[in-house]
């Protein structure tokens, strides 16, 4: 099973009235390996949590994860030395295929990633996004201040191959779907 299948599958049973997973097999497909792309290990959010860690190690704390939390994951993620270039280019190649899906839809006149409707692509990636943008207090109050180092070193690091489309259609999804303040 994929990364984030398994969440999928498990919103899908408990979703109300919007199925997230298409029902066309080609769509479908794109949605899951785009979902890995984000979600899977080696993806964005894993790329990201590298970042962090080697921000933590290479600062004793003072940037990215807190020192031990930084030590603790390190090993779980495969940090090396030299992981964090690394790292950063496949976020960019992570946002850069993103980009191009989003700009697809534009280009057929899709208010959302895959189509007309929301799936579950859309909330991943408004999701997986949120690191990048560099969240606010105001927008997730119950982030432990201890874990705010580590958004604003991955905002640093990578925040600028953020796209503006990209960062609206986060912001559109959360406005119209999640909701705000993020809920952790």
């Amino acid at each position: 099973m994929e990364a984030g299948s398994g969440m999928i599958a498990l919103a899908e049973r408990l979703g109300e009235r919007v199925p997230l997973v298409p029902t066309d097999p080609e769509t479908r497909a794109r949605m899951f390996d785009l979902v890995n792309e984000l979600a899977g290990e080696g993806g964005l959010a894993w790329s990201n949590r590298l970042l962090m860690i080697d921000g933590g190690l290479r600062s004793e704390g003072r940037e990215g994860f807190p020192l031990p939390v930084a030590q603790y994951l390190a090993p779980k993620y495969g940090h090396a030395p030299d992981c964090a270039a690394p790292a950063r280019a496949r976020v960019a190649e992570v946002l850069a295929r993103l980009d191009r899906a989003l700009a697809a839809a534009r280009a057929a006149g899709h208010r959302y990633l895959l189509g007309d409707t929301l799936t579950a692509l859309d909330i991943y990636t408004a999701t997986f996004l949120t690191p990048i943008t560099g969240v606010t207090e105001a927008e997730c109050p119950a982030m432990r201040a201890a874990l705010r180092p580590a958004f604003t070193h991955v905002e640093r690091e990578v925040g600028g191959l953020l796209s503006a489309e990209l960062a609206a259609h986060r912001r559109f999804i959360h406005d119209e779907h999640l909701g705000w303040p993020i809920v952790l």
